[in-house]
């Protein structure tokens, strides 16, 4: 718990205002000085960071809308309640399925579909600075690949699984280095839809979504406060 009562010095550094809060707060969540299910509440950290109230609460949603913190009204914000089981169990139900979907894709996705694949991937290259595009482009080109396999009970169960996966996929997309894991594993995913080669595909997918769960893994020390 951090002690955000009393302070003498902003923690926060001049630059951008609004995305210096959010960072803060993410890695605070991310290194478990906030725990799973605890309030933050807006006034407290206002004092504490010595910033108004307006980066405050605009780093409250946006990490509300990446599903790290969950804003209740009359209540507030509150800390998701990350687990190390979730973690394993949604990426292991979205290895299954995507793999499963990107098979099937073999058999009706157009050369126009994995040019569009390509696309997404290099638009993730220029855009892997900006977190939130990063991640909205990491969702069109798991989403367009599983939709190619032209079963809509797959991708109603795999969209409720991405949004299940969005706060452990905040994390990983911040770290240094993912990005360009994320665009290399995309264009080998990309190969082995190409030449049709169902078991490459199966094994670029599991590579791919294994990679964020082993770093997730090691990184976020909250896991240790919620590990059911």
């Amino acid at each position: 718990m951090i002690d955000v009562t009393n302070s003498t010095e902003s923690p926060i550094a001049s630059q951008t205002v609004s995305d210096k809060v959010y960072q803060w707060i993410k890695n605070a969540i991310i290194n478990g000085d906030f725990k799973p299910g605890e309030r933050i509440v807006q006034d407290d950290l206002t004092k504490y960071l010595r910033v108004s109230r307006t980066p405050v609460r605009d780093a409250l949603q946006r990490l509300s809308t990446e599903k790290l913190v969950v804003i209740t009204p009359f209540h507030g914000a509150e800390v998701f309640a990350l687990s190390k089981k979730s973690l394993d169990e949604i990426y292991e139900v979205r290895i299954l399925l995507e793999s499963f979907a990107a098979q099937n894709a073999c058999e009706f996705i157009t050369f126009d579909e994995v040019a569009e694949l390509e696309r997404i991937n290099n638009q993730i290259a220029e855009n892997k600075f900006s977190h939130q595009q990063y991640m909205q482009l990491d969702r069109e080109f798991h989403s367009l690949l599983c939709r190619t396999a032209k079963s809509d009970y797959i991708m109603e169960i795999l969209t409720a699984a991405w949004d299940k996966s969005d706060p452990y996929k905040s994390i990983y997309y911040t770290l240094p280095g993912s990005a360009d894991h994320t665009i290399a594993e995309h264009a080998e995913i990309i190969d082995s839809i190409r030449s049709r080669d169902k078991a490459a595909l199966e094994r670029s997918i599991r590579l791919h979504l294994t990679d964020v769960v082993d770093t997730i893994s090691r990184l976020s020390k909250a896991f240790k406060y919620n590990n059911i």
